[in-house]
């Protein structure tokens, strides 16, 4: 679990969901049920999980870069004829 979470954090555009991270969860696990669960009986979830998330428009960097900069051009010419007396 120690190297999951030191990957996603090192990583902070992998998707969660990734069939990997899932076997890096339950490779040191004792737990039989622990595949059997995630890559069977909650794999619908898991699917459902992943579909819902590749509808929020931030899970693409390139989007949220583009939105960013959206944004801060528009507050950059927000304050473009502002004067701010106490720095003059």
């Amino acid at each position: 679990m120690i190297s999951c979470e030191s990957r996603l954090r090192s990583e902070p555009t992998l998707d969660l969901l990734d069939n990997s991270l899932r076997e890096e969860v339950i490779s040191p696990q004792v737990c039989p049920q622990a595949r059997e669960n995630l890559f069977g009986a909650y794999v619908r979830f898991i699917d459902y999980g992943k579909r819902m998330i590749r509808e929020i428009p931030w899970v693409f960097p390139e989007e949220f870069e583009a939105e960013k900069s959206r944004l801060c051009d528009y507050h950059e010419r927000q304050t473009e004829h502002a004067v701010f007396e106490y720095n003059e």
